[in-house]
């Protein structure tokens, strides 16, 4: 069984649907790995050894941002933009959507009831 960080990669499944299952990786970037590696779209996790797993990891960690790294990265985007007190900063403390969605008529994703967190 092979396990990159915390992901457990299905012993019997293909190895784009494997490498998706990683935080900031979807089939498209699986697939352009898997390109790039000269693997096959529809390749299986059964034929793949040690040395090209390594390698396949050697080259995720290099050109991609995945896991821990992007979701730290996602957060201090977010924190930058509340303490610019900017307009998508405020929407972000305010749990509103943040790119122009329509709040009036579409409850579901505009105003959930919660505490704003305003600083003062």
């Amino acid at each position: 069984m092979y396990i990159f960080k915390e992901v457990k990669f299905a012993p019997r499944g293909l190895l784009s649907s494997n490498f998706s299952r990683i935080y900031g990786l979807g089939y498209s970037k699986s697939f352009h790995l898997l390109e790039k590696l000269g693997f096959s779209r529809l390749a299986w996790m059964q034929s793949l050894n040690l040395y090209r797993f390594n390698s396949l990891i050697f080259f995720l960690k290099k050109f991609y941002m995945t896991e821990n790294i992007l979701k730290r990265s996602v957060y201090l985007n977010i924190q930058k933009k509340i303490n610019l007190n900017n307009y998508a900063g405020f929407r972000h403390i305010s749990n509103l959507p943040i790119r122009g969605q329509r709040t009036h008529t579409n409850a579901k994703t505009s105003r959930s009831r919660k505490i704003l967190k305003v600083k003062v």
